[in-house]
């Protein structure tokens, strides 16, 4: 099937993808996820990329007379922007949907000047940030965000297939996730059991999603208007994170003093990031005594990386080094220059992946740290 205009009511937007624009694309792709999947959930976080997909399904419904509700998943992840909160709200108590709203105890990493440290969201062993809603739905034990889907998808027979609003331009993290498949569709992983993630929206451009909203009149959550005032990534995430929390945790006092107060009384150590991570200089940037090796990157983890972390450290050290020795022949450094790996340890920024470097990614400054001749 190919989208049209006319079923769709929506101007062209200015990103092409190979002959159609985005928008159809996504159409295209909706079509066939409709058409291999006995189940549809759309995981909504609050956020515009999530938003456009709830709605993008909610067009092509209304187009081809599905009467059914969408169903759709909110995470609630306890540190969660009350703006978002209250839009989720929003969403979920406009009864267009069948909405769950969880708060699972999930594994999540919290990163205080260059340390970074384990907690558990609605951790049942410590006072919570915020209560939690007396509608949500909650579980036994402590489950990887990553894995979540399996609670609410345990009991369904079929196919299943979770929407992630995700775009290959926010990072090079998400790039690498969403091409990360032996499926015959780029923008579908299958995980366990019979549940697939699918991405229908991964070439969007930024532009793309608030044209969307601007075409279609579509209100979207207020925190991003914030966030432009001052100057921060349109993310919305928790913020204790390693990238947010060099971030949008130092405005979250600003933004949102109210949730910052109460994230204090729990984590009273979050202070000291916010008023010292711009001046803080750790010695953990410093890769001079280390040798310029594998060898030197593993030491320097051991040296920095928490006890809790290291294992896992290690192990996706070596799949760089693997990866490299495999690519070297065909991709600049193999896509995992030792500087690069070096930093990516030091800044924490290993949540779930190490990713390759692309191509235009690896620059010269990488060859000299390694001694090596510039042969771009």
């Amino acid at each position: 099937m190919t989208s049209s205009k006319e079923n769709y009511s929506f101007d062209k937007l200015e990103y092409e993808y190979s002959e159609m624009n985005v928008f159809d694309a996504a159409m295209e792709r909706i079509h066939t996820i409709h058409s291999l999947f006995d189940h549809i959930f759309i995981s909504f976080s609050g956020g515009k990329d999530s938003l456009v997909c709830l709605k993008l399904f909610e067009l092509y419904r209304k187009a081809h007379g599905i009467e059914k509700k969408l169903d759709v998943v909110f995470y609630d992840e306890e540190l969660v922007d009350s703006r978002v909160i209250k839009f989720c709200e929003e969403i979920m108590n406009s009864g267009k949907y069948n909405f769950q709203w969880w708060c699972m105890q999930l594994e999540s990493e919290k990163y205080i000047l260059g340390n970074k440290e384990k907690y558990i969201q609605w951790d049942i062993n410590r006072p919570h940030i915020r209560p939690i809603p007396s509608w949500a739905l909650t579980c036994d034990g402590v489950r990887y965000q990553d894995k979540a889907y399996l609670e609410y998808t345990k009991d369904l027979k079929g196919k299943i297939a979770v929407v992630l609003g995700l775009r290959a331009d926010e990072s090079i993290n998400r790039r690498k996730a969403i091409f990360a498949t032996r499926n015959i569709h780029c923008y579908m992983n299958t995980e366990e059991r019979n549940a697939t993630v699918v991405k229908p929206i991964y070439d969007w451009k930024e532009k793309d999603v608030f044209k969307f909203f601007y075409e279609y009149k579509i209100k979207y959550c207020e925190t991003y208007d914030y966030q432009i005032f001052n100057r921060d990534k349109l993310r919305v995430s928790t913020p204790l994170h390693a990238e947010a929390a060099q971030s949008a945790l130092l405005t979250m006092k600003t933004k949102d003093p109210v949730l910052y107060n109460q994230m204090l009384a729990v984590f009273p150590e979050v202070e000291l990031q916010v008023r010292y991570s711009k001046d803080y200089k750790p010695k953990r940037n410093d890769y001079s005594n280390y040798p310029v090796s594998w060898e030197g990157v593993i030491k320097f983890a051991k040296d920095i990386v928490a006890d809790e972390f290291i294992e896992d450290v290690l192990n996706k050290i070596m799949q760089c080094k693997r990866y490299r020795e495999k690519h070297e022949t065909h991709r600049p450094l193999g896509g995992f220059p030792i500087l690069y790996v070096f930093n990516v340890i030091a800044n924490g920024r290993y949540k779930r992946m190490i990713p390759a470097l692309h191509n235009e990614d690896v620059t010269k400054k990488y060859y000299d740290y390694e001694g090596l001749e510039y042969n771009i």
